[in-house]
């Protein structure tokens, strides 16, 4: 089944795929260029809004839908109906009492527009649980063309949009219009569209599979984006703007942790034993482990002279946040990967106690460091409690499934990063140039081939 993907198919649909992303990331350098950081800065607080309404409607039906064996009509029916109203219920609560607060909030003016595109933003979830019938029966061109597409098209219109002078709100109607498009496509794409069923003859046992993932999954949401919120709060937009654009160029890794979920779901669930999904995600672990090596040497000597001539010397302060962010997105990835492994076997407790725990630890934490330390503090106080959730997770959830932990799975990417991070943060300066550059990627690629055996990864990747 997995053999199926690999070859020239599997590069096209992991390409077919990644391609939104990249499209994404060139619009996002587009809009850093373009805009002024106190503008990105003031975007930031609208997209964790905006993204704040589509964690409330994930419930996580996709997966379950995926993962389970077999599945009716009439059942995905039921599912789509829940969510659908429990989505567009949430919206009219927040619009009914906090519309208020929130356009003062968000320096909202004419919000009318707005609040009829988040009634969208808000059902997104929802609308495109047709995607997840077409990953199930592995039609992946079916299901990933329409996001494509709509990447495409909604550029076109956010490009026009900042040439007219709609300033940040360029950026909205951009991020919103993937959303629309990709749900007009994506039902011309299926032969069946779910539909709103109110006469439940199934019970709702998928909530005990999805409960966690929703509950889990809002207090990830509100972890995740409290740095942005304290550093607003307790410094200002520019440095929020600093922070948002490291943070979002230093997280790309979590593209390919979308991806991998994505395809790997399926295709896990389909193997008979967990005997086989754990080889399959061992290999997976040694091959991310040393991809990420890679991509820390690289991005941590050569970020500056990237960032200065992809983004401008405007964002030159957010180079070492970057570096360690990038880091702790590393970490994100190899721990969202065991997740899917997890979910594939049917196990989703994981997907709550973790955000439950990281919250209480995440938030005093990200205090401190920002109170103490400022830009630079955040970015530590980030991947400081990524480690211990990382800990947190290997040592209790995955290796009661698998007898290892978390140095069998991060061992070998660990002790190169912190070897590469010493090498920069005591021999590199912001203005250096390439040749000592050179010299020193040279040096950490031949330390990450002598650490090769460690925990056999050099096996297990190959």
């Amino acid at each position: 089944m997995i053999n199926k993907f690999y070859g020239k198919k599997g590069i096209f649909i992991s390409t077919l795929i990644l391609t939104p992303y990249v499209i994404a990331m060139a619009m996002q350098i587009f809009f850093a260029k373009k805009l002024s950081i106190e503008e990105v800065g003031a975007f930031a607080i609208i997209s964790i809004f905006l993204s704040s309404l589509m964690a409330l409607s994930y419930w996580g039906a996709d997966k379950y839908i995926i993962s389970k064996a077999s599945i009716q009509n009439s059942q995905i029916d039921e599912i789509f109906t829940f969510e659908l109203s429990i989505s567009f219920i949430i919206y009219l609560f927040i619009l009914i009492l906090c519309r208020e607060m929130v356009n003062d909030y968000l320096g909202i003016q004419q919000s009318n527009l707005f609040w009829l595109a988040m009634a969208f933003v808000a059902c997104y979830f929802p609308l495109s649980r047709v995607k997840a019938i077409l990953e199930k029966d592995l039609q992946y061109i079916l299901a990933y063309s329409p996001i494509f597409i709509a990447n495409i098209a909604a550029a076109c219109i956010g490009v026009i949009c900042v040439y007219k002078g709609f300033g940040l709100y360029s950026m909205l109607i951009w991020k919103v219009s993937i959303y629309f498009i990709e749900i007009i496509i994506l039902y011309f794409n299926v032969a069946r569209i779910p539909r709103i069923k109110f006469s439940f003859i199934y019970d709702l046992s998928f909530l005990k599979y999805c409960s966690p993932i929703f509950f889990g999954g809002l207090i990830g949401f509100m972890t995740v984006n409290a740095d942005k919120v304290l550093l607003k709060q307790l410094m200002g937009p520019r440095e929020l703007g600093i922070f948002w654009v490291a943070f979002t160029f230093s997280h790309i890794p979590l593209v390919l942790r979308e991806v991998l979920s994505r395809i790997l779901l399926p295709i896990l669930s389909k193997l008979s034993t967990d005997e086989l999904k754990l080889l399959a995600y061992d290999k997976l672990n040694g091959i991310l482990q040393v991809a990420g090596v890679i991509f820390s040497i690289l991005l941590t000597y050569w970020s500056g002279p990237l960032f200065s001539l992809v983004l401008g010397e405007k964002w030159i302060d957010a180079v070492p946040i970057f570096i360690i962010l990038f880091y702790a997105a590393l970490l994100k990835l190899i721990c969202g990967s065991v997740g899917t492994l997890l979910l594939s076997a049917m196990r989703t407790k994981q997907e709550f106690y973790v955000p439950i725990i990281y919250i209480f630890i995440f938030l005093p934490i990200m205090y401190f460091f920002i109170k103490f330390g400022g830009l630079m503090g955040a970015a530590m106080g980030v991947l400081v409690s990524i480690i211990f959730i990382n800990v947190l997770t290997f040592e209790t959830f995955v290796r009661n499934f698998s007898n290892k932990g978390f140095l069998y799975y991060l061992s070998y990417l660990l002790t190169n990063v912190i070897s590469v991070y010493l090498i920069y943060h005591f021999f590199i300066d912001i203005s250096d140039g390439y040749l000592l550059r050179l010299f020193l990627t040279l040096i950490s690629i031949a330390f990450a081939i002598i650490t090769l055996p460690i925990n056999n990864i050099l096996r297990r990747a190959f």
